[in-house]
This record gives structure tokens, sequence and C-alpha cells, in this order.
């Protein structure tokens, strides 16, 4: 396989991440945002655009802030408002509620915001059965990895993710999970693929999401250990960040969906919002969390309870 590729962007910018013009004559309001921010004394400057987001580095030692534009997945850390595109190195203050993007007006956050918390819940007494699924064709590849030709950088990439997901699987459900034997198969995976968040570390995320439903909590408690103990040169700086999310029960808003589908059950509506809410997370990031999330369920050792679905 080629050497692990990284890169500081995942898409090219675009004009703005705005869903109407600063000018708004009504108050700017965000109602879409991580629960843990409406208290939040935070500042930092914005050091990535991309399209339909905007990152911003903490002055302290706090997570990234992600703006997202209206409409997009809420990531932990992260809020949805309207306004203009931030520049690179525009001040970003966050106080009280209240949220300042360089010169623009004060966004207000309104409510309680979005708990984006998986509680563990685990092990499961029977494995969910998923209803039938129409997933991204990156999805099924990881899933599919096992038995699938792997002729190209792609398909060699599903390859190394799902040798990896299936060694973490045996061990999370068929063995002793401690942290010294999960280490070495989630550093296997960490930083596995292109992009600021590579593949590995998605699919890391997904299974973690998953496992505070399907595994018990010495599993959950030994992958998160794993999970904190990745080298700072291992990913990127932004993975890194979303991994320590993980390991404290923290995801973007469809994997706690999914999670919580796992646990309750639901339709095939509600599982065809869910795939579709982890789809438009990126260009294939979504897609290989989805893949970490239900490898457990379709393609790896399954969970002790039952029959696979």
């Amino acid at each position: 396989m080629p050497a692990r590729e990284r890169r500081s962007d995942v898409s090219a910018p675009v004009a703005s991440i705005r869903g109407s013009d600063a000018t708004d004559a009504l108050p700017r309001v965000a109602a879409d945002f991580d629960a843990r921010l409406a208290t939040l004394s935070w500042s930092g400057v914005v050091e990535h655009v991309f399209a339909g987001a905007a990152i911003v580095r903490s002055d302290r030692t706090e997570p990234r802030l992600a703006l997202l534009a209206p409409g997009r997945p809420l990531l932990p850390w992260s809020v949805a408002a309207r306004g203009p595109k931030p520049a690179l190195g525009t001040r970003v203050a966050l106080d009280s509620g209240r949220l300042r993007i360089g010169l623009e007006p004060d966004i207000l956050l309104a409510g309680k915001g979005t708990i984006l918390f998986v509680e563990h819940c685990g092990p499961a007494k029977e494995p969910p059965r998923l209803p039938p699924l129409a997933l991204p064709a990156a999805t099924l590849s990881v899933l599919d990895g096992l038995v699938s030709p792997a002729r190209t950088f792609d398909e060699r990439l599903s390859l190394h993710l799902a040798q990896g997901l299936s060694r973490l699987c045996t061990l999370l459900f068929c063995g002793e999970a401690s942290p010294a034997l999960l280490r070495p198969a989630v550093e296997a995976l960490a930083g596995l693929g292109p992009g600021s968040t590579p593949s590995g570390d998605d699919a890391l995320v997904g299974l973690a999401a998953s496992a505070r439903v399907l595994a018990a909590r010495a599993g959950v408690d030994a992958l998160g250990r794993a999970l904190l103990a990745v080298e700072g040169n291992a990913t990127t700086e932004t993975s890194r960040e979303m991994l320590e999310q993980a390991a404290q029960g923290f995801f973007p808003a469809p994997l706690v969906r999914l999670a919580e589908a796992l646990r309750q059950g639901s339709d095939e509506a509600a599982w065809a919002g869910i795939v579709g809410g982890c789809a438009r997370l990126g260009s294939r990031s979504g897609a290989d969390m989805l893949a970490g999330a239900l490898f457990p369920l379709v393609a790896g050792p399954r969970p002790a309870g039952g029959d696979r679905a």
C-alpha cells in the first residue's frame, strides 16, 4: 500500500459558508450547536476554510471549533450559523452564549443546543437487526474488503481498513479487551489514508460509537484509552482531536442517531436518514465512519448474544 498521505484540506475553498447575507436585518441566531458551547468561554483564530465549514484553532488547549453552514451535520465542538465566510486569520470569540466572528455582529446561541454524547449501554443482549440499507459505495467497499479484490488505491485502502477493523472487533467482542492489546490495532488504523481526518481515524470513530451499544464497559473503556494514546505525529491534529472526543463519548450527530437506532431499534426510513447524514460528512469521512460503526454487525466478529444481522 502507498505511504500514508495527509493533507491540510479536504476540498477546495468556496465563496462562503452562509445561508443569508451578513446584512440581514434580523438578529443573528444559531440554534444548532454542540450543547457544551452554551456556557463556554473560548477564543481562537480561523486556520482552515473548506466548502461549508471553517476550522478555528483555540488560543489555549481546547479543541478546535468548527463553524458550519446551516444544514451541515453537527460535529463535536461545532456551531451552524448563517453569515459570510470568515477569512483565514479572523479572530473568533465565544462567551456566555455569544459568538463573535471578526467584526461581524454577534451570533446568539439560542436554546440548549444538541447533546452529542452517547451513553454506554452495552453489551446488547441480542445484536441489533438492521433493515435493508442503501449504503455509500465507500462503506460497502470496506464491509466487503476482506473478500473483494484490491487493485486500485481505494480498494487497497478498503482492504487495510477491513483488516484493521476485523482485528479490533475480535479483541472487543471475542477476546480480552485491554488497552495494551487494543493499542497496536488502533495504531495500525490511525492516520491511514488521505485527508484532514484520514479514513482509518474515521473508521475508528464509527466503531467507538457503535461499541458503546454493542460492547461491554471494559471494552469501551479500553478502546477509549487506546484512542487517547494515539501519538501526535501518527495522524493530523484535527483528526487527533476527533479521536479524543470519541474516546470521551462525543460524536458527530449522525453517529449519535446511529447509536440510538442500534439501542432502541429504528425503521428503514429512520436508517435512511442516518445513512444520508453520514454521507454528508466530508467526501469520504462519513462513509468510513459508517463502515466502522456497522462492521461488527455486518462483516466482523459478531458481538455475543445471537446471530449477526
